[in-house]
């Protein structure tokens, strides 16, 4: 994208002044006496699909292994405030073509001053407060061949700017480059029906990917209460879908309009309760104006039994005005879970989760779990399941048979 490429132009020129590469390497190597400290880490990965139920379409299989590789570096001088970092993120994907893919997470220069800094390159900047959803998250696109969840996002070129005062801190964004969301391919599980052809995305802008957006935010912490008011104007991060053609296969083309989006999120901590809500209202997409809200609580019982695990319980409840629609199946639905750390030798992690929809009993069910193996090691499981989904659910229909269990083992360094 030129936008990307204007963007390393950027923080090229904003880098201090630095001998050739051979010096650089050495100035790492040395940083006690340059003033640069280098950290890096990182993992890599091994995963595996496996899904109960045959597919609907005959081009999907029931085995999808993968391999994972996310390096970290980090080069910051605090005698100058400046810091670069870089996050690269690969997958290779043996079943789903779509699915293999590399992706810069982050990839930027950052300054600090007395009371403000500022962000230049490539960044990911998360807003929001509930467990199940993060509707006032719009800064970066969702990396949806990563997972169902949205909690996985592509980087989002970027200036950032951040002024810190008494009255709160104060976040402006110009978003020079849009990043397209990602889907499954023909052979990919954990996809749609008919299937979406990313790369035959359809703008409302004329300036198609390279139309610049715009964010503030302001946020501030009142005692035990963090609060956030966001602002928005620029390309959804959610596509609606125009039908298509691909030979004599239908297919959905995504659709990107430019919305205004308003949001609101807060968090408030009482001893072990943990209340959260967000709030959100979003205009240009469609023909009418629509609000979301979502909020909930979670209690954590401590030393639960006698014993040394902590289990946090979750409730929220998902309102969407606009209904059950192809950009947000989750219109007027209860979700809970279980959050249980047992605190022991191995770090073991479970979450347990599900959100079902009260007026036709469509339910989602989520298992995660993770067990340190020693100092580098780490396996991670996962569970989704699919119950109750009425074959007019779109987009939840689709996936109707993708139950799946899925295993990594994961090495950080």
């Amino acid at each position: 994208m030129k936008s990307l490429g204007i963007l390393l132009v950027i923080v090229a020129g904003l880098a201090p002044a630095q001998e050739p590469e051979q010096t650089v390497q050495s100035s790492i190597a040395d940083s006690a006496s340059s003033g640069w400290v280098t950290s890096y880490g990182g993992h890599v990965a091994a995963e595996a699909r496996w899904f109960t139920t045959p597919a609907l379409d005959s081009r999907q299989s029931d085995f999808a292994p993968s391999f994972v590789l996310a390096p970290q570096l980090k080069l910051a001088n605090k005698e100058y405030g400046v810091a670069f970092n870089a996050i690269p993120f690969g997958r290779f994907d043996f079943q789903d073509e779509r699915r293999t893919h590399a992706d810069l997470r982050e990839f930027n220069l950052s300054a600090r001053f007395d009371d403000s800094d500022i962000l230049v390159g490539v960044g990911k900047v998360f807003w929001g407060a509930t467990e199940f959803v993060h509707w006032v998250d719009v800064i970066n696109q969702t990396d949806l061949i990563e997972d169902l969840d949205g909690k996985s996002k592509l980087g989002q070129p970027m200036v950032n700017y951040n002024y810190f005062s008494d009255f709160g801190q104060f976040s402006f964004f110009v978003l020079p480059g849009f990043r397209e969301r990602t889907f499954a391919g023909p052979n990919g599980r954990l996809r749609m029906h008919p299937r979406i052809m990313a790369n035959r995305a359809v703008y409302e802008s004329a300036a198609g990917q390279e139309h610049v957006d715009f964010a503030m935010r302001w946020s501030k912490t009142f005692g035990d209460l963090d609060v956030g008011l966001s602002w928005f104007r620029g390309t959804t991060r959610e596509p609606t879908y125009r039908l298509g053609k691909d030979g004599a296969e239908t297919v959905l083309l995504p659709y990107y309009e430019l919305i205004s989006q308003i949001g609101l999120d807060a968090t408030w901590t009482i001893g072990d309760l943990l209340i959260k809500s967000e709030v959100m209202q979003r205009s240009g997409q469609g023909n009418e104006s629509f609000f979301r809200a979502a909020g909930g609580f979670e209690y954590t019982f401590h030393a639960v039994a006698g014993t040394q695990t902590d289990v946090g319980v979750i409730g929220e409840f998902l309102y969407d005005s606009s209904g059950n629609n192809e950009i947000n199946p989750f219109e007027n639905d209860i979700a809970f879970g279980f959050r249980f750390a047992f605190n022991d030798i191995h770090d073991t992690t479970l979450l347990t989760t599900a959100i079902t929809d009260p007026d036709d009993g469509a339910t989602f069910f989520n298992l995660e779990s993770t067990m340190r193996l020693s100092g580098h090691w780490l396996i991670a499981a996962k569970g989704r399941a699919f119950a109750g989904v009425p074959s007019n659910d779109f987009p939840l229909n689709g996936l109707r048979r993708d139950h799946y269990v899925q295993i990594g083992l994961e090495y950080h360094f």
